[in-house]
């Protein structure tokens, strides 16, 4: 965390939320696969282990921040990923896929200067 709230929960734009209260339309996390990928049975589990994990760390106060599943438009199984860039359509052409560890694929955007 940066410092701009005092729980993930406050920041709307970030992934608590979108694990913790999920939307019913625009996900932007494939939930499926990511409680697959930590060896849980359903989404439910990962929901209560996520929320454990990030009480654990907010009382450590040892916050990291992950690249791979900040710095993308969105982050999932390759399945996930191709039904992402197919939603885009036309607004697909710039970005890209590319392949991390774990089975994951973020997309994208390309960097750009500020003017």
């Amino acid at each position: 965390m940066a410092g701009i709230v005092a729980h993930p929960g406050e920041w709307r734009h970030g992934g608590y939320n979108k694990i913790q209260s999920p939307p019913k339309r625009y996900r932007i996390i494939d939930r499926g696969t990511l409680a697959s990928l930590l060896g849980l049975k359903d989404y439910m589990r990962l929901q209560a282990y996520h929320l454990q994990w990030v009480e654990e760390v907010l009382s450590r106060k040892e916050y990291q921040r992950q690249g791979v599943c900040s710095e993308g438009v969105a982050v999932g199984g390759q399945q996930y990923i191709q039904s992402v860039m197919e939603q885009l359509g036309i607004n697909a052409k710039d970005r890209s896929v590319y392949h991390e560890a774990a089975g994951l694929y973020p997309v994208k955007e390309p960097e750009c200067a500020y003017l």
